[in-house]
């Protein structure tokens, strides 16, 4: 059987000195029942838009929708024995249309939808729920504002007794409204989902999507009695997935999350007389799983977070890119494989058309943390931090547990007008293992305290001190019988202002725990051939990390790039080694950069307390 339902708000009354009509909402309900067949549900609904306003004053907020649908069956030929499908869209915010009085444009109506399908008799079900909000109103004189979008929200829920299910939700936060001649651009709406499951002793994969609204933008010059302004661009809406996505199958299980905040509204005024006023800043993105599975044959996993991006200017001030916060946790006691990714990226800074300039970068952090059922586990986390000046900041971490197969890895980068690093780690699965990466522009890195089958990369670009960039590489085995191989890596991109000679600077070097097998560092500029360095005993290792100078070269001013390896092969009682270098104009110092600084003594103090460790560790044996 086949059930639809259509609902749409009416729209609100243009009022030319009173209060506008308020717009209609909208909701609609399906129920699709079959017990001979198939059963498909869709259900449709569409906010009113709300009334204008032409002599100043506020005008109405678009409609809400609801959109609500239930589908159950039983087959019967059909390979899918339900499907359910809800829409949803909030009404458009009305106009406040005057060029002679401030007004606000109406919010755009919030959106909700919900999906439900359930299938017996081992056909499919398919439930996909999308909401989307309204945009907000225009607004036209200085001091008015356009209105903000509408929220939005959807869930969805799948069920089948052996069949496969599918099950799909999407949200968009409705974008704000434009600001003309000397008003603001409205902020876009937000975006969430709601839980959304799928549940089968077959296949299951279920999936959402938040995005959030983009800001409205601010455009042209208006008079506010003194002089000529431009309004503020809108900011991005926020899109928040946070533990909404869950699931339990018998066979394979597909989850995954996405998190995309809105751009920020624009501040243009056309006259480079009148300066702009601000684009607005970028929506901020959270995607966050848990997931803890006890049936399946197989799990993957994934989380994505993307900052939104800052609103541009023509002479104003350029927006700030959003931030973009990955978190992904995946723990299996049935599955043979076990694989989660994470991945966060932030949102560009905003470009200044006049100058050149950008806005700052968005930050971004990811985190991907796997415990297989003693089988295989994969853990991949990724952070790009958004382009744009100023400082910045990416950092990414990997992680494997209970595992006999598999690895960790993870990258991180930062990019911007001070140039870009990247840095990769690698830790193969023996017992647990672990990447961490860190790439910041400006910013100091944190050398984490090493622990058993970790492998980390961090470094940092330092524009404007003696250096031009910090680092370091550490890595420690599992501590298992088995011969395992870490390896980190670090590219740094940076700009130098005359011709003058490059230095790579090896400041620190220490040895944790049994000696290893080997390690190997290697380096190169500009594409040379790699310098390979290659130790078998901590005596050598310390001799070379220690207070050695490369002079790189004479370069001419422009873009450099420093190529680093670092690669730690080891078994036994958990042996390990960290070091620290610097890049520079001229050779290593009495004293260290204070960065550096920061970063040996946070490193040197987890040695410690390693060595604490290990001290507590062999008397509690002896015990």
């Amino acid at each position: 059987m086949t059930a639809t339902a259509n609902a749409t708000g009416g729209a609100g009354g243009s009022s030319y000195a009173g209060t506008p009509g308020a717009a209609g909402n909208a909701a609609a309900e399906v129920i699709a029942d079959s017990f001979a067949g198939a059963a498909v549900g869709t259900a449709n609904a569409t906010g009113g838009a709300g009334g204008w306003v032409y002599y100043g004053g506020a005008a109405a907020a678009g409609g809400t929708a609801q959109a609500t649908t239930f589908a159950y069956g039983v087959g019967n030929g059909s390979t899918y024995g339900a499907e359910a499908y809800a829409n949803a869209t909030g009404g458009a915010g009305g106009v406040s249309y005057d060029y002679s009085n401030p007004g606000t444009g109406g919010a755009g109506g919030s959106a909700s939808a919900y999906a439900n399908a359930g299938a017996i008799n081992g056909y499919q079900a398919y439930a996909g729920a999308s909401a989307t909000g309204g945009g907000g109103g225009y607004a036209y004189y200085v001091g008015g504002a356009g209105g903000a979008g509408g929220d939005a929200t959807a869930a969805a829920y799948g069920s089948s007794d052996t069949g496969a299910v599918t099950v799909s939700a999407t949200s968009a936060g409705g974008a704000g409204g434009w600001g003309y001649y000397g008003a603001d651009g409205g902020a876009g709406g937000a975006a969430t989902i709601g839980s959304t499951s799928g549940v089968s002793a077959g296949n299951v994969t279920v999936s959402a999507s938040a995005t959030g609204g983009s800001g409205g933008s601010a455009y042209y010059l208006g008079y506010n009695g003194v002089t000529y302004v431009t309004g503020n661009g809108g900011a991005g809406g926020a899109a928040n997935v946070i533990n909404a996505v869950t699931g339990a199958s018998s066979a394979a299980l597909n989850l995954s999350e996405t998190a995309t905040g809105g751009d920020g509204g624009a501040a243009y005024s056309g006259n480079p007389a009148y300066p702009a006023g601000a684009g607005g800043a970028g929506g901020a993105a959270t995607a966050v799983m848990t997931t803890t599975d006890s049936t399946a044959t197989s799990v993957t996993t994934a989380v994505t977070a993307n900052g939104g991006g800052g609103g541009y200017t023509d002479y104003g001030t350029p927006g700030a890119g959003g931030a973009g916060t990955a978190t992904l946790t995946t723990t299996s006691t049935s599955a043979s494989s076990v694989t989660g990714t994470a991945t966060a990226n932030g949102g560009t800074g905003g470009y200044n058309y006049s100058t050149g300039g950008y806005g700052a970068g968005g930050s971004a952090s990811a985190s991907a943390s796997v415990s297989a059922n003693n089988g295989y586990g994969q853990a991949t986390a990724s952070a790009t931090g958004g382009y744009g000046s100023g400082s910045e900041t990416a950092n990414a971490v990997a992680s494997v547990v209970n595992a006999t197969s598999g690895y960790a890895q993870s990258t991180s980068e930062s990019q911007g007008t001070a140039g870009s690093i990247v840095t990769t780690a690698y830790a193969p699965v023996g017992g647990p293992a672990s990447a961490i990466t860190e790439a910041n522009v400006d910013s100091a890195p944190v050398a984490p305290a090493l622990a058993e089958g970790e492998v980390y990369s961090v470094s940092e670009l330092t524009p404007g001190a003696s250096t031009f960039g910090v680092g370091g590489f550490g890595a420690e085995s599992d501590g298992s019988d088995q011969s395992l191989t870490y390896n980190g890596a670090a590219d740094l991109t940076f700009l130098t202002t005359t011709t003058e000679d490059i230095f790579l600077n090896l400041t620190s070097g220490l040895a944790i725990g049994d000696p290893f097998q080997s390690l190997v560092f290697t380096y190169s500029i500009d594409g040379s051939s790699p310098v390979v360095e290659t130790f078998t005993t901590v005596a050598q290792a310390n001799l070379f990390f220690n207070g050695t100078s490369i002079d790189l070269g004479t370069f001419a001013a422009g873009t450099q790039t420093l190529d680093l390896t670092y690669q730690f092969t080891a078994m036994g009682d958990a042996p390990g080694y960290m070091m620290t270098y610097n890049t520079a104009g001229v050779g290593i110092q009495p004293v260290p950069e204070p960065s550096t600084w920061a970063l040996m003594l946070i490193g040197f103090g987890g040695l410690g307390y390693m060595s604490w460790r290990r001290v507590n560790r062999a008397k509690t044996a002896a015990a």
